[in-house]
């Protein structure tokens, strides 16, 4: 979506102009007329991939871009739908992309891509199902988030996660871990991170601090491979990187 808004909900036209449920909006709060995809059901959830700045669409549609999506697609940097195409038997309302690129999704679905799934799923970059990842709630999922150690906050209208009685939000632990390290090496700052922890929605920023207490603005990170990378920082002795 590059610097765009993208909305996605369950309307037919945005500021008059026609739009199935998907519009994307630019800086002057214009309606943008490259982006013209439309959807044949509502669209609960929207997520950024910042590595490839992919988007991600999840809700009750079967049709978007008129190609079949199973409630799930994704669209590349140019806006054109690509090959993700796992087929979800109910509608998805959240999603979470992960640090290695797979995906959390969350809602009101028992099977994912032919097997059995109790209304969360974890799906790999091309869209395979985590044959590992099996744990079940017994009510819809609306909600879901990750926490910086790979752990899985879900709520929802659910009374039972997982054969534990929970009453509408729970934590589920991960067997694969989530890995960070932060590495000076010059005047470079690389922060690299994999597994199952999230991934972020914006470009991290570094500071700066002798006392833990005052900080200071000192570069804003940008994409490298596996993870983010700021350069050319102007660091002195006794200082402490922040994220």
């Amino acid at each position: 979506a590059g610097r765009n808004l993208v909305i996605g909900g369950n309307f037919s036209s945005v500021d008059g102009t026609p739009r199935a449920r998907l519009a994307s909006i630019n800086a002057a709060g214009e309606v943008t007329a490259d982006f013209e995809t439309g959807a044949n059901g509502n669209v609960l959830a929207l997520a950024t991939e910042p590595s490839t700045n992919a988007l991600l669409v999840a809700g009750s549609f079967t049709e978007i871009g008129g190609q079949s999506r199973i409630r799930l697609a994704r669209f590349d940097n140019r806006s054109d739908l690509t090959t993700f195409a796992p087929q979800v038997s109910g509608a998805v309302y959240s999603l979470i992309p992960l640090a290695d690129g797979s995906l959390f999704v969350g809602g009101d679905f028992s099977v994912v891509n032919g097997t059995s799934r109790g209304r969360v799923a974890r799906l790999d970059p091309l869209g395979t199902l985590d044959p590992n990842f099996n744990p079940g709630f017994n009510g819809q999922l609306f909600g879901l988030t990750a926490t910086s150690d790979g752990k899985l906050w879900a709520a929802g209208g659910f009374t039972n996660a997982n054969g534990i009685p929970q009453r509408g939000l729970a934590r589920l632990s991960q067997a694969l871990p989530a890995q960070e390290s932060l590495t000076l090496n010059g005047r470079d700052a690389v922060w690299l991170r994999s597994g199952v922890a999230p991934e972020l929605a914006n470009e991290p920023r570094l500071y700066t601090s002798t006392d833990g207490i005052n900080f200071v603005y000192s570069a804003v990170m940008f994409r490298t491979t596996g993870g983010w990378r700021a350069r050319n920082l102007n660091l002195v002795a006794g200082q402490t990187l922040y994220l």
